[in-house]
């Protein structure tokens, strides 16, 4: 093999060896860039949140009733509707105090970390 043919070659290797690590590097920027994306995607907002479960408990009241309609179809769709207005008043307000309990953990936590190490070991502003 003649000196000329074998840096050529040598030259050609380096070459493709530069554009497989430029290319893999590219690669390693979009899937970061793509799992940074996805996350954002992910985390809903407190307001967001808040309205699902107020949407949810709209379906289950829905559902609620069309269970009793169809279990007893000559009884009016709210007999006993006391009880399934008690029942429902306790479970929303019990969801609607954890959600807010939940925010202002992580209203705190958020806060808190934005500020600086000084307030990391209550979790909340403000709080002893």
């Amino acid at each position: 093999m003649p000196v000329g043919e074998a840096t050529a070659s040598r030259r050609l290797r380096q070459r493709l060896g530069v554009l497989v690590v430029a290319f893999g590097l590219l690669w390693a920027l979009f899937l970061f860039y793509l799992t940074v994306r996805q996350r954002a995607e992910w985390e809903p907002s407190s307001a967001e949140l808040r309205e699902q479960v107020l949407e949810l408990s709209r379906k289950y009241v829905r559902t609620m009733v069309r269970e009793g309609a169809r279990h007893d179809p000559g009884s009016p769709p709210f007999q006993g509707s006391f009880d399934l207005h008690s029942t429902l008043a306790l479970l929303l307000n019990d969801i609607l105090q954890r959600v807010q309990d939940l925010e202002l953990t992580v209203t705190g936590l958020h806060n808190s970390t934005r500020v600086g190490a000084s307030h990391l070991g209550t979790g909340i502003p403000g709080k002893v």
